[in-house]
């Protein structure tokens, strides 16, 4: 991960998007509302409690110097090592003694429900607070330990690590001060942690008269949930009441800004006679190496540990060095690397920087410029200027649903930014990683790479013509519009390289109308498609996967085009997404449109599909009565080409042979139809002709088909039959036509 966010973060343009810089201590608050607790200077030492929203938390830091030992802001355990729910039943049983007898006529999942509505009715403040003060004494007889080791925890916050923080950010003279916090360090001093938990106990305690207020207070008095690993505890942030008209408070973004610049300040590299004259890896001086790598706090991953050759890996150890021996990092490289992550995953970047890719994994992209011999600086500077350029949009498509901007329009659109930017866009380089969360502790880069802007700007225009690669009666699919009865039509379109995994990893049900998740195919395989050349052993593998994951959907998609259904609902981006994945696959494979559909199997298809069509005809005209037509049309479970599918797969050949005996009838009708749909009916009988006249029998194969031939199989079962063919005036017989292959088929059969 070094390596990769390393360039960016010693790119002179950088600074367009940096963000501020931080002490590797000074860490955000975990997401949520905070407590806030002000300190005072009499006795009890707290004088306010209050609620800092989510918004306004999530602009504050805490100095933590080891995972969950921090100041000003810190996790702080309940007084009462007793679950509120636990409580309330004992206090209302205490108060109401008949409610016994009620409570076990109750179901045993409904009483906490039924206590709590009971608690909330009957609220008094006084008989609450005897109730609570006789709690802690008798309720627990571990309360002795759980105080000892609360009071523990809560020391090594506000007396330990606030006396640490203070050695390093105290002023030396009255124009570094920050009054506020000087005013809460001078009276953090003067009380020690019992007194600070009691005095928090007491003031809660004396401000429950409603049953609003103990709703809001009663998480810092009582256990919210059972104590496991750790006890659960309530996130606070230490202030004071009286900081002034004129400053701000301790729970404010400048207050926690001078921290932060006092910590840099203290931490700040000595003078270059002073430094080591070894260098790390990226050639700065070799400073502070041997000290705790930074964290990050990105989105969806959380905390992100930057890492070198972690010694936990034992084939680090293979050449007898380990962690920053195995790869050198400074005080100035890891500086460098943490505000390149920093300032890539800024949340109003998403989708311009970083984007989601998969479960617990982040994609980022960034242009820069190829360094020449002689650059503008100004040309750098807009060319990290990423505002109007959606990178990892246009990778990720997640947020198609809501805008309905395509593959193509945000590539489109990336390509224009950048040559709005450079004088070619040959001479920018676009970065690619991908960061995805191992387990709880550890992050781990799973792809990267680097091209040019115009290498993406053609593997885009082959992308979405690949996508595209379709016979033209797939390139549209009929779609339920937005008010009822409206039938749309919806354009095929080049799917999103994430888009490909998400589709692939369906493995659907025989009948191709449920499916169940799979994780096959990894998330990052559609953007190695996009920017890299693949062999064919790897492509005929992805397709092998996509077809047998994928082929029952096919046949149900196909054979509901045939009954004129309209698949909608969850299964709407699907008969858009997989046959484009299908054409994008075989485009790859070298197999383009012009050449699969003149093979000998998507005219087998072709013909299965041209079957379905002749039995639903004969099924609405012969099996079901002229005035229930309009509503339903009687017809089999299965049409007949689409029951012939499995067996076209496994034995082409002798599927001829079958499908001849099948649909012999259905074709005799077809000549003799003068229903009000004859025109088709003896439309789809000189298809019928004419298809299995140009089927050349002696090219199918004489085994299983490969994924590429069932790919060609399903598609030309999908189609159908849309354009009219040359011959198709041909008044000779189908069925002649048809028998002459039948008859080479039944020779194979004996």
């Amino acid at each position: 991960m070094l390596n990769e966010l390393y360039p960016a973060g010693v790119n002179p343009a950088f600074k367009n998007i940096a963000t501020q810089e931080w002490d590797q201590r000074l860490k955000p608050m975990a997401k949520g509302d905070l407590y806030k607790i002000t300190l005072c200077v009499g006795s009890p030492c707290v004088d306010g409690i209050t609620r800092i929203k989510a918004e306004n938390a999530a602009g504050l830091r805490k100095y933590e110097e080891s995972n969950g030992f921090s100041f000003p802001g810190f996790n702080l355990p309940p007084s009462v090592p007793l679950e509120i729910n636990e409580f309330i039943r004992g206090y209302i049983l205490a108060r109401f003694p008949e409610e016994n007898a009620m409570l076990n006529t109750i179901p045993e999942k409904q009483r906490p429900k039924y206590l709590l509505q009971k608690f909330k009715t009957t609220f008094d403040a006084q008989s609450l607070r005897q109730a609570i003060y006789n709690a802690p004494s008798g309720a627990d007889a571990a309360m002795p330990q759980y105080r000892e080791k609360v009071t523990a925890k809560v020391k090594k916050c506000i007396k330990d690590t606030a006396a640490n923080l203070w050695q390093q950010i105290k002023p030396e003279d009255a124009e570094g001060r920050c009054s506020s916090y000087c005013t809460l360090h001078e009276r953090i001093e003067k009380i020690n942690a019992e007194q600070f938990m009691d005095a928090v106990f007491t003031f809660a305690l004396s401000r429950i008269e409603s049953f609003e207020d103990w709703e809001f207070y009663s998480p810092l008095l009582f256990l919210t949930k059972p104590i496991s690993s750790t006890i659960p505890s309530e996130m606070v942030y230490l202030d004071i009441m009286d900081y002034g008209p004129e400053g701000n408070s301790v729970a404010h973004r400048n207050t926690v800004g001078w921290i932060n610049r006092r910590l840099l300040a203290a931490s700040k590299a000595p003078e270059a006679d002073e430094l080591p004259k070894a260098r790390d890896a990226f050639n700065n001086p070799a400073y502070k190496m041997n000290e705790k790598m930074p964290s990050v706090r990105v989105p969806v991953l959380g905390d992100v540990i930057l890492r070198s050759m972690v010694k936990e890996a034992p084939c680090q150890l293979r050449y007898g060095v380990a962690d920053y021996e195995s790869f050198p990092m400074g005080d100035e490289s890891r500086r460098s690397a943490k505000l390149a992550l920093e300032s890539l995953s800024q949340d109003d970047l998403k989708g311009k920087t970083w984007d989601v890719m998969g479960d617990k994994e982040l994609l980022f992209a960034y242009p820069r410029l190829i360094p020449k011999e002689v650059v503008d600086e100004d040309e750098y500077d807009e060319v990290m200027s990423f505002d109007a350029s959606p990178t990892t949009a246009a990778m990720t498509g997640n947020d198609f649903e809501t805008d309905r901007a395509t593959f193509e329009e945000l590539s489109k659109q990336v390509i224009e930014t950048l040559q709005g930017r450079c004088r070619s866009i040959s001479e920018i380089e676009i970065l690619i990683f991908a960061i995805k969360k191992m387990d709880k502790a550890r992050t781990k880069v799973v792809y990267y790479t680097n091209f040019s802007a115009e290498q993406f700007m053609h593997a885009a225009e082959e992308w979405t013509a690949a996508c595209k690669n379709l016979p033209d009666k797939l390139l549209v699919m009929r779609d339920w519009g937005d008010s009822k009865g409206e039938v749309v039509i919806s354009h095929m379109r080049a799917i999103f390289p994430k888009e490909f995994a998400l589709y692939a990893n369906k493995v659907w049900r025989q009948n191709g109308t449920e499916y169940s998740p799979s994780k096959r195919v990894d998330p990052l395989e559609g953007l190695v498609l996009l920017l890299k050349e693949k062999e064919t052993g790897y492509l005929n593998n992805l397709l092998s996967i996509f077809m047998s994951n994928t082929a029952p959907f096919f046949a149900h998609l196909g054979e509901s085009m045939h009954r004129g259904v309209i698949l909608s609902g969850k299964k709407g981006g699907d008969k858009i997404a997989n046959p484009a994945i299908l054409a994008l696959l075989l485009y790859k494979l070298g197999c383009k449109k012009e050449d699969y559909m003149n093979s000998s199997i998507f005219k087998i298809g072709t013909l299965l599909a041209l079957a379905d069509s002749l039995q639903y005809q004969y099924c609405k005209y012969i099996r079901t009565p002229k005035d229930a037509r309009s509503k339903t049309v009687n017809v089999p479970m299965q049409l007949v080409g689409n029951a012939m599918l499995a067996e076209a797969e496994l034995h082409p050949r002798e599927v001829i042979g079958t499908l001849g005996q099948r649909i012999r009838p259905y074709l005799t009708w077809s000549k003799t139809d003068q229903d009000e749909d004859w025109r088709l009916s003896r439309w789809l009988d000189r298809q019928f002709n004419t298809i299995s006249k140009e089927l050349d029998y002696d090219s199918l194969p004489t085994s299983r088909l490969n994924p590429e031939e069932t790919a060609q199989l399903y598609l030309g079962y999908m189609a159908g039959c849309s354009v009219k063919s040359e011959k198709e005036n041909d008044t000779s017989d189908p069925q002649v036509n048809l028998e002459a292959n039948i008859s080479k088929g039944g020779l194979e059969n004996e």
